[in-house]
């Protein structure tokens, strides 16, 4: 691949990854208006549908548990090795 496609690869992924990152805003905030809107549960409106449902989840801490237990932390722990990509541009 020579260096314009390079360059261009790049820069696309950047800005389709900026523009990622504003849909995800307002679709979070779309998501918060209608929970303001619509009861927990299934609400059908013509031939939509809207589910709000009631979550929770338990969280583990690590951190604590790695130094006081460090032994045990270290029998049952692995590492994950993966690669990132993170483009920018500057114009």
């Amino acid at each position: 691949m020579d260096e314009i496609k390079k360059r261009a690869l790049i820069k696309e992924i950047a800005e389709k990854n900026e523009r990622l990152k504003a849909l995800t805003e307002d679709v979070k905030k779309l998501k918060e208006q209608a929970q303001e809107v619509f009861p927990t549960g299934m609400t059908i409106v013509d031939d939509v549908t809207i589910v709000i449902k009631e979550c929770s989840r338990t969280n583990f801490d690590s951190a604590t548990f790695k130094k006081d237990f460090a032994n045990l932390y270290n029998q049952y722990s692995s590492i994950t090795t993966y690669k990132t990509v993170v483009c920018s541009v500057q114009e």
